[in-house]
């Protein structure tokens, strides 16, 4: 349920529940709403899948990594341009697909993630 100010504009979001309340016979005798006021999940909800979509439309491969390397989120251009599917690209090792940045290089590039708080290298990465 969403409840809108005077102009249309949404003001809050409510998870209703409708449970039903039956009498001595088991017949329904009526209703016991529950409501819970959801406004700013709804609204993070919107904004991650805003940042979602605009992750996957931009025309730079971007990819998440563990400290290990492990690659844990790619975006479909990442997958466009390497020719894997995003279920192949996940789990891989960066350097499965990025060649100059080899396992030993690892430690030093998410030292450098750590302080900086971003890393960007120019590098081949071989396709499928």
């Amino acid at each position: 349920m969403r409840w809108t100010d005077g102009e249309g504009r949404v003001s809050a979001v409510f998870d209703t529940r409708y449970l039903p309340h039956l009498d001595g016979d088991g017949k329904v005798a009526g209703f016991f709403v529950l409501a819970f006021e959801v406004t700013a999940h709804a609204r993070t909800l919107h904004e991650l899948l805003l940042t979602r979509f605009a992750v996957d439309h931009v025309a730079e491969s971007l990819f998440t990594a563990s400290p290990e390397g492990r690659v844990l989120s790619v975006n479909r251009t990442a997958c466009e341009r390497l020719e894997y599917s995003e279920a192949e690209l996940v789990g891989m090792y960066i350097w499965d697909f990025a060649p100059d940045c080899p396992a030993a290089s690892w430690p030093q590039v998410w030292a450098a993630l750590r302080e900086h708080r971003r890393f960007s290298i120019e590098g081949v990465h071989r396709t499928k």
